[in-house]
């Protein structure tokens, strides 16, 4: 049921309106600006236009629309139970500054000998739009999110520029793009002067998630985040669509490079920094802990307006290249999900710096490997895993996806105890939690220890914690009942009210109720002697198996 504004608000408005008439909500000369309302639950519009809104824009994935608001009307909204969260809608720009060589850097060709040129995945390019009339170019549709336009046809340069790149034809003229095979959609949310709003942004992800996208390029950035994007980003990749973005140009007054900017900056996002010919970071390219890989940003060659070619450079044009190698890998392995592909591009990236995910490079080069499909790991990988092992299907599927790697003697040691690092990495990969090393809040968790990131981020999603004095014990073996309510928590199993079928379990332990809700949903199980063990460690072979089962049930 929609809710009106409450009588002592009203009244607030009254009052105002009736005592400076001329600066009422309704007044044409008051200054409003442009915001994104997010709802708790449904869209409710009457309560934007009885504080003198005026909504330009409601989105259908999201709980949420666009108004132009007085400023004086912000607060009066956000007292309101059905309001969730009021937010500049704010312009994001192009993230380009000023070649062919960026083609033989990521080998594509390697791709191309097997056939695998893009063919049959959809690329939605969030731009300026794409050059209708270029010959070396191709859009196989669109749509445009500007409001002096209902073409997609670009009239600034910058979305044919990056449509080159991933997908410019193979036809012996000007240059050829990644995946020159792909089908590219021209989506059109910057403007002439090459600037945009969010709410266009929104839209334009809504476009792609409602024509089925396999892929989103999003060479643009902010450095503010926003609720509402995250939330329709979120959506887009939980369908399985990639979504690749800028990590961002902008430099420090004193000439350093600036942290990695938005929407790049999301955890389901592949954030994509620039590289010059000498493999050296280029110098504008954002960095931090959030960024997912390196690809050819300096001097890149590619098409136009028109039927023009010109150079730039710019993390612009490095997110391109990943969109269009992320769509040579998608269709040598149409059965792979997003989680699979983002573990191969990550195994065949060229490691640049650090070893390891590193912030000027993430995982390194984008990179085409010589033999491009099938080369997922499996449980028959690991030299100490048997075919009739208990756990099996679980492991299989669960390495098949990139989630577990084993270690580099390429075994997995399923009798060992797991530890409580090793568990919140394990959730966190398949949860998609944000893995970049940084500082936790425990005192013994150092920012450079391997799991840092998920520690930190599976606490701030309040599925893990730590211990009263502050530490976390990363390295400590879990019991069976810890397991047990961390996965509950992740997965957000039901409480159950069956009883105790366990003679080991009092009620009083403090993970009865998550215990007896996994055995009801058959996720783990006790022992023959009706006992469950929940003080004991469990093993690495344990946990995989109820992992397993969980994932299967979330999905």
């Amino acid at each position: 049921m929609k809710r009106r504004l409450p009588s002592f608000l009203l009244l607030v408005v009254m009052v105002f309106t009736c005592s400076m008439a001329d600066f009422s909500f309704a007044a044409e000369n008051v200054e409003k600006e442009r915001f994104i309302i997010i709802y708790n639950e449904e869209i409710n519009t009457e309560l934007i236009e009885e504080v003198g809104g005026t909504v330009y824009e409601e989105f259908h994935s999201i709980d949420a629309a666009a108004a132009l608001l007085p400023l004086s009307a912000v607060p009066l909204l956000m007292k309101l139970p059905e309001i969730k969260a009021i937010e500049k809608d704010d312009k994001v720009s192009i993230s380009a500054q000023k070649v062919d060589w960026g083609i033989p850097k990521i080998e594509a060709s390697r791709a191309w000998k097997d056939a695998y040129k893009g063919k049959g995945i959809k690329i939605a390019v969030l731009d300026t739009g794409i050059s209708r009339s270029h010959s070396d170019l191709t859009a196989a549709g669109g749509v445009s999110f500007v409001s002096y336009t209902n073409d997609y046809n670009d009239d600034h340069g910058h979305g044919s520029h990056v449509a080159g790149i991933i997908g410019a034809k193979d036809n012996e003229i000007g240059t050829v793009g990644v995946a020159p095979e792909a089908s590219l959609y021209g989506v059109k949310v910057l403007n002439s002067s090459g600037s945009g709003n969010e709410s266009a942004i929104i839209k334009g992800i809504e476009w792609a998630i409602e024509k089925k996208m396999d892929i989103i390029n999003l060479s643009l950035a902010t450095p503010n985040s926003s609720t509402a994007v995250k939330l329709v980003i979120d959506k887009a990749y939980a369908q399985g669509i990639f979504i690749v973005a800028a990590a961002g140009n902008d430099l420090t007054d004193d000439g350093q490079p600036l942290p990695v900017q938005y929407p790049a900056k999301y955890p389901s996002v592949i954030a994509v920094g620039a590289i010059n010919e000498q493999n050296k970071r280029a110098s504008f390219s954002a960095i931090g802990p959030e960024l997912s890989f390196a690809a050819p940003g300096e001097f890149i060659y590619s098409t136009g307006i028109g039927n023009s070619y010109f150079t730039q450079s710019g993390t612009s044009m490095a997110a391109p290249f990943a969109a269009g190698v992320l769509a040579l890998y998608k269709q040598a392995n149409p059965e792979l999900g997003t989680s699979q592909l983002r573990a191969l591009l990550q195994k065949n990236a060229v490691d640049l710096g650090a070893a390891g995910r590193d912030k000027e490079f993430g995982f390194g080069l984008i990179h085409v490997a010589e033999t491009i499909d099938n080369s997922v790991m499996t449980a028959s990988d690991f030299t100490d895993i048997f075919s009739s092992a208990w756990y099996i299907n679980e492991l299989n599927e669960l390495t098949k996806a990139g989630y577990i790697k084993g270690y580099s003697d390429r075994t997995f040691r399923p009798s060992l105890p797991i530890t409580r690092a090793e568990v919140v990495t394990f959730l966190g990969r398949i949860l998609h939690l944000n893995d970049a090393q940084r500082k936790t809040a425990f005192s013994d968790v150092r920012e450079s220890f391997y799991a840092s990131g998920m520690i930190q981020s599976s606490y701030e999603q309040n599925i893990s914690a730590g211990y009263p004095d502050g530490s976390f014990h990363p390295n400590a073996p879990i019991t069976r009942g810890e397991i047990a309510a961390l996965v509950k928590r992740a997965f957000q199993i039901e409480t159950s009210s069956k009883g105790n079928p366990f003679s080991d379990l009092n009620k009083s332990y403090f993970a009865y109720n998550d215990i007896i809700s996994l055995v009801e949903q058959k996720l783990l199980s006790g022992y023959p002697d009706q006992t469950f063990h929940p003080y004991s460690a469990a093993t690495r072979a344990e946990f995989i198996a109820i992992l397993g089962r969980a994932s299967s049930i979330s999905n």
